[in-house]
């Protein structure tokens, strides 16, 4: 359970703070009141990632030259967000890896810009992967900070090549790769899995059994071509064509990607349940479900679906108007 919430030059908020006593909260006003930035913290304080932007210094108040987000849970989870860094600390003991800070406070988000997990490129599609895994997973997280680190290594290389100790270096680096880019994809289709077999139990999807289909670069034999015994195709373009970080996944039914079957209605239907069945396969009595507007675009016998499949979990959730439900506190904004 979130105790409370500390917001300082946060979007449009100079200085705002949030005290709840139950687990279900339920923020509501007109639009531009700063509904979904309230979650949008929260999600950023979990996960140190937003759903509305790439860059964290965006969420700065304008003229303002830092943002805090301070969150009271079973730990006090602090961020300050500047121009060239963010400071995370915990209990008020500063954090210099992101991967001992992310976990701590795990969180599902619903919101607009989930229909990009099946309408959105492949890297927003990784995105989505990543920072779900990293959530769960600390491993990933951290093999997925050196692939990173040891990706840019290799590209520099490859831009770069003029000696032949240079050629050494790229297949030592590759090596590495080739050893972290595994790691990844193992988990990576595990977590699919996972995922599929808690969506066949939604009963959301209404009897149409979904598959979640992981779509590599290549295959780890050609991987090892690529990267190790013959990287000239990478030489030539000066980049790593291929690796986890090209690769995808999409959602079929009956081998049949849902891009081109299912409505705008169904798709929304199908992310609901996706989210329901991430949460649920998040291990933590203090997990807490974030739902921006989730209601809005939805008609009357979807929304209450919806709402039946919320009321049993810890839940901060938004709306343009009050709601007659005694299970929620209520803060008009």
């Amino acid at each position: 359970m979130i105790k409370s919430i500390e917001l300082i030059n946060f979007r449009l908020f100079d200085e705002v703070s949030f005290s709840f006593n139950s687990n279900n909260i339920y923020f509501y006003g007109d639009n531009g009141t700063g509904k979904s930035s309230i979650l949008e913290a929260i999600s950023i304080a979990s996960k140190l990632h937003s759903n509305r932007t790439s860059d964290l210094e965006v969420v700065i108040k304008h003229n303002s030259n830092y943002a805090r987000i301070v969150i009271y849970c079973e730990n006090k989870l602090e961020i300050i967000i500047s121009k060239d860094s963010k400071r995370l600390f915990i209990d008020n003991k500063e954090i210099k890896k992101f991967s001992l800070f992310v976990g701590h406070l795990k969180t599902v988000l619903f919101c607009k810009e989930d229909s990009l997990i099946i309408n959105g490129t492949p890297k927003e599609r990784r995105d989505f992967l990543n920072i779900e895994i990293s959530q769960i997973d600390r491993e990933y997280l951290e093999t997925l900070s050196i692939y990173k680190k040891l990706l840019v290594q290799r590209n520099y290389l490859l831009k770069n090549l003029n000696l032949e100790s240079d050629y050494f270096s790229l297949k030592v680096i590759g090596k590495e790769l080739l050893k972290y880019a595994q790691i990844i994809v193992d988990k990576r289709i595990s977590f699919l899995k996972d995922i599929e077999t808690l969506l066949e139990k939604e009963y959301l999807i209404e009897g149409k059994k979904i598959k979640l289909v992981y779509i590599p670069s290549c295959d780890i034999n050609t991987l090892n071509m690529y990267l190790v015994d013959d990287p000239s195709k990478d030489v030539q373009s000066g980049f790593t064509n291929f690796g986890p970080h090209r690769d995808d996944f999409k959602f079929t039914l009956n081998e049949n990607d849902i891009r081109y079957v299912f409505s705008s209605g169904e798709q929304k239907m199908l992310l609901f349940a996706l989210k329901i069945s991430l949460f649920k396969l998040i291990i933590d009595d203090n997990k807490i479900l974030l739902a921006d507007d989730i209601m809005s675009d939805l008609d009357e016998k979807r929304r209450n679906i919806v709402l039946k499949s919320l009321k049993e979990n810890n839940i901060i959730m938004n709306g343009q108007f009050d709601i007659e439900d005694s299970n929620y506190e209520k803060i008009k904004l």
